[in-house]
């Protein structure tokens, strides 16, 4: 009698441990989307703000500070594209391709724009085609005219 007690016991710890693993290994998979996810989008947000902001200190201060109005110089985009890139580059050690979506420098609100997105591969969420992640970073100028003796 107690011969079969103890194969039973066996079999019902095999049966508990094959359960477990069952909804361990999904929770494990979500854990590690979830983090990758988050991961992704503050690499990028943290890009888009520090285009945005470089873009916006590209401003033309003499022509602001003779007409009042605001003008960024030439190579602002161009500068939001480089410190965009610097930013974004450790996704790339994580075969995480990201892209510059756009750059809008807007003179009349007075303010610029830069939208990042990357494709990033989750385990459950993405299946084989990956999930968009999407960012868009502002930074406002706020500038005043000096006054001159």
């Amino acid at each position: 009698m107690r011969v079969v007690e103890k194969q039973e016991q066996g079999i019902s710890m095999v049966f508990f441990a094959l359960v477990l693993a069952l909804l361990i290994l999904p929770l494990l998979s979500v854990a590690t989307d979830l983090t990758r996810y988050v991961w992704v989008r503050s690499v990028l947000q943290r890009g888009a703000d520090a285009a945005a902001e470089a873009a916006a200190q590209r401003a033309d201060i003499a022509h602001f500070q003779q007409t009042g109005e605001v003008r960024f110089e030439i190579d602002a985009q161009t500068e939001a594209v480089r410190v965009a890139s610097a930013h974004v580059s450790p996704l790339l050690a994580k075969m995480v391709y990201p892209s510059l979506d756009y750059v809008v420098l807007d003179e009349g609100r007075n303010t610029v724009h830069v939208g990042l997105s990357a494709n990033s591969r989750l385990l459950i969420a993405g299946g084989l085609r990956g999930t968009t992640v999407r960012v868009d970073g502002v930074a406002e100028l706020r500038m005043r005219r000096s006054v001159r003796p």
